[in-house]
């Protein structure tokens, strides 16, 4: 039978990506690490407003890609730089920057959660020094 109440779950971020598992291929483990240091940057911005939701969503999405961040996150992916995950960002192809930036922005503004002013500042941040004009167009 089918399910008439409509239960299905939304797929939104990387999920919306009808090849999903062609895509997660094309990331190097550069990439993904570069990619969980911003989502976090983003999350972490405001310290004051750190939120479950958000976090369980990162991890949601980086387990879709087949990369799984509870395991090491902490001791490998926290220590790198910002200008160095904004580089290598900035060097993913289009496609690549595509899918980031609606797997960021559905963070910010489709999984029921209000973003503050310093995570939509530190996203802005994010876009300018990753070079990726489709992500800057996207929020302003």
């Amino acid at each position: 039978m089918n399910n008439l109440l409509g239960n299905k779950k939304k797929e939104i971020g990387f999920y919306e990506n009808p090849n999903l598992k062609a895509f997660s291929k094309t990331l190097n483990t550069e990439q993904l690490e570069a990619m969980v240091h911003v989502f976090f940057l983003v999350v972490t911005a405001d310290e004051f407003a750190l939120n479950l939701r958000m976090y369980n969503y990162i991890h949601d999405q980086f387990n879709a890609l087949g990369f799984d961040i509870k395991k090491a996150y902490v001791h490998k992916y926290a220590s790198k730089a910002d200008i160095e995950a904004y580089g290598v960002l900035a060097n993913m192809s289009h496609e690549q920057k595509k899918w980031f930036e609606i797997a960021l922005h559905t963070m910010l503004y489709d999984i029921h959660v209000s973003p503050t002013n310093k995570q939509i500042e530190q996203y802005n941040i994010i876009c300018d020094k990753a070079l990726n004009i489709h992500v800057s167009q996207a929020i302003h």
